[in-house]
């Protein structure tokens, strides 16, 4: 719902700002500063930044949506191929179209962002009491490694104790 007082967006005001934001825009393309588009769009330095600003907002809003619409079309399209292969991977067993129906939940997955990488928290926080208890683990770590090589340095068929001849 458009706000009270607010012009239609075929008023010659909003029509003639809507082609500044586009003429702004290939300036500032081809090099131009603020304060060049602004002359030659006889505006301020600030208006001619403003309308470099929603005119990219709204390129940016289009293309989130069309990027939107071509994403849901592609799921659209390997619901479709993975539904046409899915007897043939599940109740025929055909390792080919079991791959296929793999390949299909990848790229799927990938779509999606199913497969992006977890973030790691880097800021962790040891205490005085968990690194005591970490060095404690790691000596009796060490003394378990150390029993164990001590037991594979003996000859095998002596006891400790015994000499070999």
């Amino acid at each position: 719902m458009a706000r009270p007082g607010a012009r239609p967006p075929t008023s010659p005001e909003r029509v003639h700002a809507a082609e500044n934001r586009k003429k702004a825009v290939e300036l500032r393309v081809q090099g131009a500063s603020f304060a060049a588009i602004g002359r030659a769009l006889g505006v301020s330095t600030v208006m001619a930044h403003n309308y470099i600003k929603k005119e990219l907002a709204e390129l940016a809003a289009a293309t989130r949506e069309s990027t939107d619409s071509l994403r849901q079309m592609e799921l659209l399209r390997l619901d479709r191929m993975e539904l046409s292969l899915w007897d043939q991977a599940i109740n025929d067993k055909e390792f080919g179209a079991v791959d296929r129906v793999l390949k299909i939940m990848e790229r799927r997955a990938k779509l999606m962002g199913l497969d992006a990488p977890a973030t790691i928290n880097k800021n962790i926080t040891i205490t005085e009491q968990d690194r005591i208890m970490l060095v404690e683990q790691l000596v009796e770590e060490a003394s378990i490694i150390d029993s164990e090589a001590d037991e594979e340095e003996e000859p095998l068929g002596l006891e400790s104790g015994e000499a070999e001849v």
